[in-house]
C-alpha cells in the first residue's frame, strides 16, 4: 500500500504534459474534451469511459473496505492513497484551471467566459483530474479488499473465514460489472455526439 500513496513518475510526466500541451494549445479542449471532433472524438469517449469504470470501481471497493475491514491496517493505508491521489488531481486540476485563465478570459480568448463561467471551468477540471488520479488506485483496490476482509475490526471478526473468498470475488465481479456498464453507457452517449 505504500506504493499506492504516491502516482508512479511516468503518471505524473504524462500529467504535467497533458496540463501543459493541452491547457496552451487546446485550452477549450481541456475544459471540455468532447468537443473534439473527427476521429479522435472517438479515442476521448474511450478515455472518458475508462476512467470512470476504474473510479467508480475504486471508490466502491473502497467503500466496502470500510464496510468489511472497518479501521483495519490495510483500509488506513488503502484511505490514505486513495486520498492521495485524490488530492494530486485536485492540486494539478486546479494548476489547470489557472493556467487556462489567460485563454478564457483574456480579450482576444473569443469565448466570452464571464468570471462564474471560469471558475465552473476550473471546477471541471479539478473533478476531471481527481477522477483521472483516483482510477490510477484501482489497481490496488483488490489486494486492499481481499486483505480488509480478512482482519478484523475492533476484535471482531466481520466474514467469517470461510466466505472470504466468496466475498471478495462478489463484490470484485458486481462491482467491476457496474463500473463496466456505466463505461459503456457513457461511451455511447459520448460517442453519438
Amino acid at each position: 500500500m505504500e506504493k499506492a500513496a504516491q502516482p508512479g513518475r511516468p503518471v505524473i510526466y504524462v500529467l504535467f504534459l497533458v496540463l501543459i500541451v493541452v491547457g496552451w494549445r487546446w485550452p477549450r479542449y481541456a475544459v471540455d474534451p468532447t468537443l473534439v471532433v473527427g476521429g479522435p472524438h472517438y479515442a476521448v469517449a474511450v478515455a472518458i469511459a475508462v476512467v470512470l469504470f476504474l473510479s467508480f470501481s475504486t471508490l466502491t471497493i473502497l467503500v466496502y473496505c470500510l464496510l468489511f475491514g472497518g479501521r483495519s491496517e490495510t483500509n488506513k493505508k488503502f484511505i490514505t492513497a486513495v486520498l492521495n491521489r485524490a488530492g494530486i488531481g485536485a492540486a494539478l486540476g486546479a494548476l489547470l484551471g489557472v493556467r487556462l485563465a489567460p485563454a478564457l478570459l483574456g480579450p482576444g480568448s473569443g469565448t466570452g467566459a464571464t468570471f462564474p463561467g471560469f471558475l465552473g471551468d476550473v471546477g471541471n477540471a479539478v473533478t476531471l483530474l481527481t477522477l483521472v488520479l483516483i482510477s490510477t488506485a484501482w489497481p490496488y483496490s483488490l489486494g486492499a479488499l481481499t486483505r480488509g476482509v480478512g482482519e478484523t475490526s475492533g476484535g471482531v471478526l466481520v466474514v467469517p473465514v470461510h466466505h472470504r473468498k466468496w466475498v471478495v470475488s462478489a463484490v470484485v465481479v458486481g462491482t467491476n460489472f457496474l463500473g463496466f456498464l456505466l463505461g459503456a453507457t457513457v461511451y455511447v452517449g459520448l460517442a453519438r455526439r
